[in-house]
């Protein structure tokens, strides 16, 4: 069975009524056109722009990381550092300063110490007072050691020469009238 469209409407109502069919049709077809287009450009931009985004954080990834190794090894080369100086402090601290001995007799010993003149050992027991040392000249090592023999007793000595330089050992009585000891 076949309908038939019937308009008894007047000429004039007709056309408004068709206008504003075709205006309610063109506006939903520009509507769909409109999301289709809004759609496309938001998936298409949405995906470079998140490709854009990753290379950004992979970059900024790698340098973070380069960052965090560099900071590792620095972090190491400081550890050991702090390694050798708890080393440094225990071996320190394991170097006590014997009771008996006097820090004035220090003093002096160093105080007429050339300069060219560098002493490898010093022992100081209850009354005698033995030192070791390297000098570039015999006239340095005699200079050093008349000097001390006017406060100290000079036991004797001795004088090696070596290559280019000499070195020497010394031994003194300290004197009980000296304010030293």
């Amino acid at each position: 069975m076949k309908f038939y469209n019937f308009n008894f409407l007047p000429y004039s109502e007709r056309e408004k009524r068709a206008k504003k069919s075709f205006i309610f049709k063109l506006f939903l077809d520009c509507i769909s056109a409109l999301i289709i287009i809004f759609l496309y450009f938001f998936f298409f931009l949405k995906s470079s722009f998140f490709s854009l985004h990753i290379k950004d954080k992979k970059e900024k990834v790698k340098k973070l990381d380069f960052q965090i190794l560099s900071l590792k090894r620095k972090e190491k080369k400081i550890n050991q550092k702090i390694k050798s100086l708890k080393k440094e402090i225990k071996l320190i601290q394991n170097q006590k300063i014997p009771e008996n001995i006097n820090i004035e007799i220090l003093n002096i010993v160093e105080k007429f110490l050339p300069e060219r003149l560098s002493l490898s050992y010093l022992k100081l027991d209850i009354k005698k007072l033995k030192i070791k040392g390297y000098a570039d000249s015999p006239k340095n090592i005699f200079k050093y050691l008349n000097s001390l023999k006017t406060l100290y007793k000079l036991v004797g000595f001795k004088i090696k020469p070596l290559k280019k330089i000499f070195k020497f050992e010394a031994e003194f009585i300290l004197n009980k009238q000296s304010k030293t000891f």
